[in-house]
């Protein structure tokens, strides 16, 4: 069985955020990814993103998850949990993602 489609796109917001949306064409409504700014961020830094975190996007829209999307990014039942997670964080922060 094919997994569905989901699609994003990246939005200016008034506050200057650049924020991640996604959605589907079985549920248009768009889903803002939390806690993750790109503004100033190049197409190929977000496009390795989006590479990256392929799966989680997929799981944090189709599951319906909240809050921070950093938050998601590793599994919870990994012992290296939040040490992981600070590591993730540091090196997108690097690279100009702002990942809450």
């Amino acid at each position: 069985m094919a997994q569905a489609k989901f699609y994003t796109e990246f939005v200016e917001k008034d506050n200057g955020w650049v924020v991640l949306e996604l959605y589907s064409s079985e549920n248009p409504t768009r889903k803002v990814v939390e806690g993750i700014n790109f503004a100033g961020v190049s197409e190929q830094k977000r496009h390795d993103f989006l590479q990256t975190y392929k799966r989680q996007l997929r799981n944090y829209f189709f599951k319906n998850k909240t809050g921070n999307f950093s938050m998601h990014i590793v599994s919870k039942h990994d012992p290296r949990y939040g040490q992981t997670t600070k590591e993730e964080i540091d090196f997108w922060t690097q690279e100009g993602i702002v990942m809450l």
